[in-house]
């Protein structure tokens, strides 16, 4: 035979710093570099002619007939077996074959890899993975695309609050999965298996117990040049890891509430109080510069109206501080003509110098459950409003109604003042700081404020106005809640 004279290749093959063993393609040994030799404690001229399973045992020819026959049939071949040793010493070794060919003939060229790992030293390795498994609660399955046969480890098994004897299978096939996950899966599983692509996701299962988890579920594809041969990943049970972070992310949201709860307190506490503080140094003024002991005697009652106002609304912001520590906005049954009658007395002052005529039509409802700090402050903005943006000719007329639509409650302020035009300042009626009207400045808090307490209960507040003919607020005031 031989192989184009072996010696041909000496040179390349004794340039390579691992054993190597040269095979024609009977399994006839024809060269051995010298690592190989002193590996194995044979010359040269001892290995060659000789059949591999020469320095094979008898009992592992059936692994060496196996790798044999495969030597034809491809151009890559792994063999794991026991070489006997010139000293008489079983050597383990692992195989890795390629083809190489030149004008006459074909010859495999064998590289040892690795020595055969001892049976203990195996099983002390699969210990201690396990072991890692079972603390990372992660198990690992891999699939043989030409056979479609999936193996799952233990592990996978226990997650799954499955029996072993059950067949595993792609996760994009299991019933623990939501519809919506399913088809993701799917579409992951078939970019992995026909292009290579692999996956990291995190997943909600809820298994046949009821139970409810989260998986990290990890694929891989493992190739042979650009040919996908097989494909493998993990599963692991992140349960503890998605509930500390949904904890975190409720701890950010209750900040993120208490902020804005907080901002639309102090808003609240400037905005309310001014009112009824400058009614009162109003009155005081009236009262010393009258020389009249019945109008007086007025003043004072109405001095007393503003100082019960005020206690009340003093009381209302320390319970609504309260709020500020609950997880979410306090609400109980309003009632509003108790609600309006209050908000009235608090803007008595306004009410008779602007001579304003203020009517509540309650017939759609009466209560409603909500904040009741919130409410009034909606309220009294809206009517300070209308007081403060009336015509200099006309008395206002404001009226605040209810009406009721299914589950819906509305709450609508109408006016007859000066009116909005909308196509000019519709867009910055409720942004904080934009006046609409500069003949009667404000710095825009009020409605800014109404709006971001109607939208924080969850409801949300429009306008209907022209100029010279009124406005109309109509608030939904749970349109978000039901």
């Amino acid at each position: 035979m031989s192989i184009a004279t072996p010696y041909k290749y000496a040179p390349i093959v004794e340039a390579i710093l691992k054993p190597v063993l040269v095979l024609n393609q009977r399994g006839v040994i024809v060269f051995a570099n010298k690592h190989f030799c002193e590996l194995s404690g044979y010359s040269i001229l001892e290995l060659r002619t000789h059949n591999l399973s020469f320095f094979i045992p008898d009992s592992q020819h059936d692994i060496l007939d196996n790798f044999i026959d495969e030597l034809g049939d491809t151009d890559r071949v792994e063999l794991n077996c026991s070489f006997q040793s010139k000293a008489g010493k079983a050597i383990k070794l692992h195989f890795e074959f390629g083809m190489f060919h030149d004008s006459k003939d074909t010859g495999f060229l064998g590289t040892v890899v690795a020595k055969k790992k001892k049976k203990e030293e195996k099983g002390f390795y699969k210990h201690k993975f396990e072991l890692a498994t079972k603390l990372a609660i992660m198990g690992v399955w891999e699939a043989d695309l030409k056979t479609d046969k999936v193996d799952w480890s233990g592990a996978i098994y226990e997650i799954f609050e499955m029996s072993s004897r059950q067949k595993a299978q792609p996760l994009n096939k299991l019933s623990f999965f939501n519809k919506r996950d399913k088809v993701f899966l799917k579409e992951h599983w078939d970019k992995l298996c026909n292009e290579g692509v692999g996956y990291n996701l995190e997943l909600p299962i809820t298994l046949e117990s009821g139970n409810k988890k989260w998986v990290r579920c990890i694929g891989k594809a493992r190739k042979r040049g650009k040919k996908i041969e097989s494909v493998f990943g993990s599963v692991q049970d992140i349960s503890k890891v998605a509930k500390e972070r949904l904890k975190l992310q409720q701890l950010t949201n209750d900040l993120s509430r208490q902020k804005l709860q907080m901002e639309q307190f102090n808003q609240i506490v400037s905005h309310n109080l001014r009112s009824p503080i400058a009614n009162i140094g109003l009155l005081l003024n009236y009262y010393e510069s009258s020389g009249d002991k019945e109008e007086r005697e007025q003043y004072i009652k109405y001095l007393k109206q503003s100082s019960d106002g005020l206690h009340q609304m003093l009381e209302d912001l320390v319970d609504a501080v309260k709020i500020l520590n609950t997880k979410k906005i306090s609400t109980k049954k309003v009632n509003i003509a108790t609600l309006f009658n209050k908000v009235v007395k608090l803007l008595s002052t306004d009410i008779a110098t602007k001579k304003a005529n203020i009517t509540l039509n309650n017939d759609g409802w009466n209560e409603v459950d909500y904040a009741p700090i919130y409410l009034e402050s909606i309220l009294m903005n809206l009517i300070s409003n209308s007081i403060k943006y009336s015509k200099e000719d006309e008395a206002p007329k404001i009226e605040v109604s209810t009406k009721k639509e299914g589950k819906r409650f509305l709450l609508i302020v109408s006016d007859n003042g000066i009116g909005i035009d909308l196509k000019k300042h519709g867009q910055i009626i409720f942004k904080l700081h934009k006046s609409i009207n500069k003949s009667n400045a404000g710095k825009g808090l009020g409605l800014f404020m109404t709006k971001q307490q109607v939208e924080a209960m969850g409801g949300v507040i429009s306008v209907d106005s022209e100029l010279g003919q009124g406005t109309t607020f109509t608030i939904d005031l749970l349109k978000y809640r039901l």
